[in-house]
């Protein structure tokens, strides 16, 4: 997963230690969220700042949708 350097940065810069850890486990959390609620990521959004944001397919519906998740 690549996210941009603000996104990281501004994540680090507020959060500290946990928002490093929140970094580290946001590809499994989303794998999780994923098998939660049914969709497959698409990728995420290009200019990510404070708030991971990205597009989703949904399976049952083979709708898109939008997934925002922050520490």
């Amino acid at each position: 997963m690549q996210l941009n350097q603000t996104f990281i940065s501004n994540i680090r810069d507020i959060y500290k230690e946990s928002g490093d850890l929140w970094l580290q486990n946001l590809p499994t959390r989303l794998q999780q969220l994923s098998a939660l609620w049914d969709f497959h990521l698409l990728g995420s959004m290009p200019s990510l700042t404070y708030h991971y944001v990205g597009l989703v397919k949904m399976k049952s519906m083979a709708k898109t949708a939008v997934i925002k998740i922050a520490p």
